[in-house]
């Protein structure tokens, strides 16, 4: 199942997504999303593993040193765990995205998404 690619909500819920980058049967997810402050925030799936038609693993949330107009410093890069997701994909162009923060300021919610791949 190819599966690569920029994923949403779709117009009712647009401005948030799942952009997924496969190689084989690795995905590597970075969620865009809003904070509680709603200023845009980003999480990522580094790794997963698939059962069936389902991939899930932990996900992360990031900080780490400016690259932009200054040297890049790797050794500020900060992952943090702060929960599990899973993408249930019903077909290449249709999946649910469930996810369960047990840490940081959305620790405790937990939810159910439908996604579609949007297309271009």
């Amino acid at each position: 199942l190819s599966v690569g690619d920029m994923w949403w909500g779709g117009e009712i819920q647009n401005g948030w997504g799942l952009n997924i980058v496969q190689q084989a049967g690795s995905l590597f997810g970075v969620w865009f999303t809003y904070g509680t402050d709603g200023r845009n925030t980003w999480f990522v799936l580094p790794a997963g593993t698939w059962s069936g038609t389902t991939y899930s693993g932990a996900f992360y949330s990031t900080t780490g040193s400016p690259w932009l107009g200054v040297n890049y410093n790797p050794v500020q890069l900060v992952a943090t765990a702060v929960g599990s997701m899973s993408l249930i994909f019903s077909n290449a162009n249709s999946a649910t995205f469930s996810y369960n923060f047990t840490s940081g300021p959305f620790a405790g919610t937990s939810q159910s998404k439908a996604l579609v791949r949007q297309q271009f």
